[in-house]
């Protein structure tokens, strides 16, 4: 467990330490010194040891130079703090659960901020009693409570000074907001924490509807690719915690993912296909016909051409020597997705396996000539595959485009003489 010293963490080592026999808990108090505030932070570090001796509680300290961790991760300082900490309990945890002494002023406090700074309902939950391997005993204990608490028990706690000024924000919620807030209610405090309750019920129900929406949706590590239909018939809340985990899914994080991210992700069912935007992390999202893909924007488009540039490569090896037949009809023609057959005497140029370049045509039945970039248009083929899929051409005639169609004007008749077969299973997969 944390035990900064503090009225908090001080109350919740006696409990654990009354219920510990009773619970058959291994407890170890863990104190983090951020290195910030000198002789006072050393005596912190005094007190608490000697307290966890007192009570017979193997103690453990740690020491770290949140300033310089705010200056290499580019944070505030009170952000690194914060990360320091956990970092530090859960490796003298060693996997064990991470007790903490938030309590429910902590929670108003953590509402506000979070709703001031723009979050929704999942800010607005403020925290839970347990999240992963951290849990909050006194999540439901108020301020006043467990200070008198420890004065009935003539127990002495420290009082961090950094606490005592505002020039962290959550100290100006402290010290400003909620005892104006009091003054209009005096169970405002209390209030705010039942609303996170709330909140927190309001958030489960909308992440198993997410969750079903990501069920439909296929998820690889580089692309999120989501049905247009299930962002929309679900409510905007669903929806959006379903884009947050799309989102966090790609970026490993959550951290700058906000609210105006999503609306821009959710705006686009509601445009044509083709536009895009930018978000955090390098990621972008865009509308491809029934579907919503988020993608790596500066790796994603790279990384399929190389792809498929080696995939071309890999093709035109099939292509030496050409299996020639002679003698069969149009009705002697099989229906297979990765063999066609084509007239032989059709071919013009060389046959080779490339890319579309501008002028490429390909010829469709009561159609006539189609340029190969309003033909991948009308197939609906995803705008980041049409600019490198392999492409099977006689000069600038596209003869064959794998996985959707081949040209009208290669295509075996019974006048054909000679036939080409061309087979690529096993080699391309669309």
């Amino acid at each position: 467990m944390g035990l900064s010293g503090g009225a908090d963490s001080v109350c919740l080592l006696l409990l654990l330490c009354e219920a510990r026999e009773e619970l058959a808990l291994e407890l170890t108090a863990v104190h983090v010194h951020h290195g910030l505030r000198g002789a006072e932070a050393d005596e912190d570090l005094r007190f608490a040891g000697e307290l966890a001796g007192r009570l017979g509680v193997p103690f453990e300290s740690v020491r770290t130079d949140v300033r310089e961790k705010a200056r290499r991760e580019g944070v505030s300082v009170e952000e690194a703090g914060r990360s320091a900490r956990y970092e530090a309990l859960r490796r003298c945890a060693a996997g064990g659960l991470v007790a903490v002494g938030h309590h429910r002023d902590d929670q108003a406090e953590t509402v506000l901020m979070n709703i001031v700074r723009g979050a929704g309902l999942a800010g607005a939950a403020g925290m839970d009693w347990r999240s992963g391997d951290i849990i909050r005993p006194l999540l439901g204990t108020g301020r006043e409570e467990i200070e008198a608490f420890l004065r009935e028990r003539g127990q002495e706690w420290r009082t961090d000074s950094t606490n005592l000024s505002d020039d962290y924000t959550r100290n100006r919620i402290r010290h400003e907001v909620l005892p104006l807030l009091d003054g209009i209610n005096p169970g405002a405090t209390e209030h705010l924490a039942a609303f996170a309750a709330d909140c927190r019920q309001a958030c489960g129900v909308e992440e198993k509807c997410a969750k079903e929406i990501l069920k439909q949706s296929l998820i690889s590590t580089d692309e999120v690719s989501i049905p247009v239909d299930a962002l929309t018939g679900a409510g905007a809340g669903s929806a959006g915690r379903a884009v947050i985990e799309a989102m966090a899914s790609l970026a490993g994080s959550r951290r700058d993912i906000g609210r105006v991210h999503v609306r821009q992700v959710l705006d686009l069912t509601a445009g044509a296909s083709g536009r895009g935007v930018d978000l955090p992390y390098g990621l972008r999202a865009g509308r491809e016909y029934d579907r919503i893909l988020i993608r790596r924007a500066e790796t994603f488009s790279d990384r399929i051409r190389e792809e498929d540039r080696a995939l071309c490569v890999r093709l035109n090896a099939l292509l030496a020597p050409p299996v020639i037949r002679h003698g069969m009809n149009a009705s002697d023609v099989p229906k297979k997705e990765y063999t066609k057959w084509f007239d032989y005497d059709k071919i013009k140029d060389t046959l080779v396996w490339r890319s579309r370049r501008p002028g490429d045509t390909i010829a469709l039945a009561g159609a006539g000539d189609k340029s190969i970039a309003r033909f991948m248009l009308d197939a609906k083929i995803p705008a980041a595959r049409r600019g490198s899929m392999p492409l099977l051409a006689d000069g600038s005639s596209i003869v064959w485009v794998p996985g959707y169609r081949i040209s009208e004007a290669y295509k075996v008749t019974d006048s054909t003489e000679s036939i080409i077969e061309i087979n690529i299973e096993g080699v391309y997969d669309k």
